[in-house]
């Protein structure tokens, strides 16, 4: 039975008019994904090579894939993508993207506003926001996602993940002081327009 309504309702939400901007004042009704932006590459900059794509991040290839499901790079600027080891079923060199690129980002929130979702909850990892290289890189993506969402009427919220964290640490300290920063005159991220 719950099947037959759902149906229904998410035909109801793609048919409506992909042009009209989110309202960001409410959770209510609203259709939002869960998103890492933690795809990286060797030469995107950030120096950590192919992370969350392959457990070797040094190479990426047939005993070190470490994702489910292969992307559909036909949409991807060529400038965002690297090559890997390996090959498509067409004998083209597979490519991949790194999160880190504000042109990436637009893309996925350009498709957002194309199927009529609403927005995204982003991941920020407070094992990786203690690292100050990640933090960084964390930081980029929030950067890069809040500009899309404005671009594109899209609405966004900070979701805090407290996996890996050792037993000595406070996660609430930490998330306080990471609130702290991204409110604050750095990131503004509740200032956004969207």
């Amino acid at each position: 039975m719950r099947t037959t309504l759902i149906i229904p309702i998410l035909f109801f939400a793609f048919l409506q008019s992909t042009s009209s901007k989110v309202d960001s004042s409410t959770l209510d009704g609203k259709v939002i994904f869960g998103y890492q932006g933690w795809f990286l590459t060797p030469n995107d900059g950030n120096h950590v090579g192919f992370r969350h794509w392959s457990k070797d991040e040094n190479s990426m290839n047939p005993n070190t894939v470490n994702i489910d499901i292969w992307p559909d790079m036909t949409e991807y600027p060529a400038s965002t993508t690297e090559t890997t080891d390996l090959v498509l079923s067409n004998g083209q060199p597979a490519s991949v993207f790194s999160s880190t690129y504000p042109e990436v980002m637009d893309l996925h929130f350009k498709w957002l506003q194309d199927y009529n979702l609403d927005g995204v909850f982003l991941q920020r990892f407070l094992g990786e926001v203690r690292d100050g290289r990640f933090f960084n890189i964390r930081n980029k993506v929030t950067t890069n996602m809040r500009a899309a969402a404005e671009k594109y009427g899209r609405t966004f919220a900070i979701m805090y993940d407290i996996s890996g964290l050792d037993d000595t640490s406070d996660p609430f300290t930490l998330i306080q002081n990471d609130w702290n920063f991204l409110t604050g005159a750095t990131m503004q991220v509740t200032e956004s327009k969207q």
